[in-house]
């Protein structure tokens, strides 16, 4: 029987950071850690974030990140991570991961990057 030890789920552009970071909230029951870097650029402002931590403090940044983002010449660069540390494993068929998947097609990512670290 396979089990998942941790999952990582990634993406890079800006569409998909946008849907993904909508998800988050949908995912706070799990463990979970947020990694993101935002670049951005409108007109003459410029403006550089980093964001390790939980997802209360990730909230926050990401409301002012999409501010930013609604400007009409903004151009970004945008990676958001989120790193799922599973205490005990779960099972690759398990509910958990169900959970997971479900909040991840309620506004579906084009582009994601996924890795998972299995158990045999």
């Amino acid at each position: 029987m396979k089990e998942i030890e941790s999952l990582e789920i990634s993406v890079d552009k800006l569409i998909d950071y946008r849907k993904l970071g909508t998800t988050i909230p949908l995912l706070s029951r799990f463990p979970l850690r947020i990694d993101q870097t935002a670049t951005i650029q409108t007109g003459d402002q410029f403006v550089r974030l980093e964001y390790q931590g939980q997802i209360k403090g990730f909230q926050s940044f990401f409301s002012t990140i999409n501010g930013l983002l609604n400007s009409p010449e903004a151009q970004a660069n945008v990676n958001l991570k989120i790193t799922f540390e599973f205490e005990q494993a779960i099972l690759s068929q398990g509910t958990e991961l169900n959970a997971i998947q479900q909040a991840l097609d309620r506004n579906p990512v084009e582009r994601i990057n996924l890795a998972a670290k299995v158990k045999y």
